[in-house]
């Protein structure tokens, strides 16, 4: 006979194989999609799943709750619609086997943490490290959101290569900071286009 405990474990194993082949198929039909307003509503549909996708992942961390994530970047335990399944390399550069690489091209992120990411702000080194970029005018409330999340260890890199992959990308195209690669320390080029 089965707890009650096993049940909710296999429904919740279901659901994420479930939620895992409706992404590949959205993705299948995002790639041959012409119709913009259709589009973008498919794409929100990728993202929530995505999302939904990610916070299954996690509820041992989370307590089991699935309507409650926790940010992979500063840590915070937060209710699903404050997060986002951040994408390290950014969407739109993605080969369709990226985007398909849903246990690797995202991580569950606050629309705070979100934000600094995709603009270059923040990154995560090799050994997980959040670093900040400096490079930018640093106001005094950036400073304060700087502080929380600086030197904290993301769970992110796992020792799979496709993850150091996409950092590698945000290392070269989105972040305007340094970053240690390896051993060696990769100066970045700051530039003016930031990539969506």
């Amino acid at each position: 006979a089965y707890s009650h405990s096993s049940l909710v474990k296999d429904a919740r194993i279901e659901r994420i194989a479930h939620i895992k082949r409706k992404i590949a198929e959205l993705m299948i039909e995002l790639d041959s999609f012409d119709g913009r307003a259709n589009l973008l509503n498919k794409v929100r549909l990728e993202q929530t799943m995505l999302r939904e996708y990610l916070i299954l992942q996690c509820q041992d961390i989370s307590g089991g709750d699935d309507s409650i994530g926790v940010c992979g970047i500063c840590r915070k335990s937060l209710p699903s619609i404050m997060l986002i399944a951040a994408h390290v390399k950014p969407r739109a550069k993605c080969t369709h086997e990226e985007r398909a690489d849903i246990d690797n091209i995202a991580m569950l992120q606050c629309v705070t943490c979100d934000a600094l990411f995709e603009n270059g702000l923040i990154t995560i080194q090799y050994d997980g490290t959040v670093v900040v970029s400096r490079l930018e005018t640093v106001t005094q409330d950036l400073n304060g959101i700087y502080s929380v999340v600086e030197g904290s260890i993301t769970s992110y890199v796992n020792g799979n290569n496709n993850r150091l992959s996409y950092l590698k990308y945000h290392w070269a195209n989105v972040f305007r900071g340094t970053v240690l690669d390896s051993e060696k320390v990769t100066q970045i080029q700051v530039t003016n286009t930031l990539i969506h």
